[in-house]
């Protein structure tokens, strides 16, 4: 486990000196969660920290679409879009957002606008291939209910990528 979150702890390093300068002084931090849980990932403030949790499915993805879940998580960040407070919060946040994780009211809006801002930065080829990894390890069913959540689907991906001009374009 420990080479997993130093891995992700470089690559947060990386994106952050390369797309996300705003963050350079924050700490983030990672906790992986086990399989079953119903996400990829989320990040909550805390004990002056930003921490991202990460299922453990992170694992048998390749690098490109880590660093895409990644750059999500930190426009979560930038947007101002994590979860706060101290231990109490902290626990109340990770059970609500673990038990309303498919809350379509909650977050239609602020996925997309999540998904739009790592296209703005440069990242939508690994945010294509994070979204398409997510139908591999996760059933039909879960997938539809992440694009319903506001989460772009890949064709949107490319699209929105295409239209403002930014971003990867090796789906070509």
């Amino acid at each position: 486990m420990a080479n997993y979150i130093r891995k992700y702890g470089k690559m947060v390093d990386e994106l952050v000196k390369k797309s996300f300068p705003e963050l350079k002084s924050c700490k983030i931090r990672f906790i992986e969660v086990p399989r079953f849980f119903p996400f990829w990932s989320f990040v909550q403030r805390g004990f002056g920290s930003f921490f991202i949790f990460l299922n453990k499915v992170y694992r048998k993805l390749d690098d490109n679409a880590v660093k895409g879940g990644l750059a999500h998580e930190l426009c979560h960040i930038v947007l101002d879009h994590q979860y706060r407070g101290g231990l109490n919060d902290f626990l109340h946040n990770f059970i609500k957002y673990w038990s309303s994780s498919f809350n379509t009211k909650m977050s239609r809006k602020i996925e997309t606008e999540v998904d739009r801002e790592v296209i703005r930065r440069g990242y939508a080829g690994p945010l294509l291939a994070s979204h398409n990894a997510g139908e591999t390890f996760f059933s039909k069913k879960i997938v539809e209910m992440l694009h319903a959540r506001g989460y772009l689907t890949p064709e949107q991906i490319k699209s929105y990528a295409k239209k403002i001009g930014n971003g990867d374009y090796s789906w070509n």
